[in-house]
């Protein structure tokens, strides 16, 4: 449920997005999450950072950890790592280097924002100094807001591709997650998924989640 201050916070945002005109032409919104296998027919989503904050991990579980992000002028690279693979601070810092950074100096001429959520080892002083040293600029969602990232979307809509491809190996896994990458998340792909972010925050007047037809204190209705 959405807290009486996360709203606010939320209204603050909306006001700030109203005031700006903003519709993140310059933005690429980033993000990692989980996708396990258990008996490999049913998969579960957890982004990584509902785990432990100082080493983000997954369960025992087999399965991977993506990374990647999108923008207005189409998806990053993205990254598929074993979930047994520990991400703090200065992994973290390594993917970034090689995903981000080179996507948003050849696409961006580093003249684009790197949208984050609050995750520790995304604010750490660490990852602060090493995206200063990099010339990466960031901002970031105000807490208790998915329905605003369009990222969130992403890991979603990968979700359910990936179920229609009923892997049963991890590479089987692997090979649905990149041919979803390659044929599903084109730029007008892209493009709609943060249009339709930026709307939930436009129709968020209350500061609750207005994904459905009915405002709701609820995430992901």
């Amino acid at each position: 449920m959405i807290s009486l201050q996360n709203r606010q916070n939320r209204l603050q945002y909306r006001q700030l997005v109203i005031n700006q005109h903003q519709y993140f032409y310059d933005h690429v919104f980033v993000d990692e999450s989980s996708l396990l296998t258990r008996d490999f027919s049913k998969f579960d989503w957890i982004p990584l950072k509902r785990l432990a904050p100082k080493h983000m991990r997954t369960s025992h579980s087999s399965g991977v950890i993506v990374y990647g992000g999108i923008s207005r002028r189409g998806p990053t690279p993205f990254v598929i790592l074993p979930n047994t693979v520990r991400i703090n601070e200065r992994s973290y810092c390594n993917i970034v280097a090689r995903t981000i950074y080179p996507f948003i100096r050849d696409t961006y001429n580093m003249n684009a924002f790197v949208v984050q959520d609050s995750a520790p080892f995304h604010v750490s002083h660490f990852t602060t100094a090493f995206f200063n040293r990099l010339g990466l600029r960031t901002t970031y969602f105000p807490p208790q807001s998915p329905d605003f990232n369009p990222i969130e979307y992403v890991w979603r809509a990968m979700k359910e591709f990936v179920r229609t491809r009923h892997p049963r190996t991890i590479d089987q896994l692997i090979a649905a997650i990149e041919e979803f990458c390659t044929t599903i998340l084109t730029v007008e792909y892209c493009n709609t998924l943060i249009e339709q972010s930026r709307i939930n925050v436009i129709r968020s007047v209350d500061g609750l989640n207005w994904e459905g037809r009915k405002p709701t204190d609820v995430l992901y209705a």
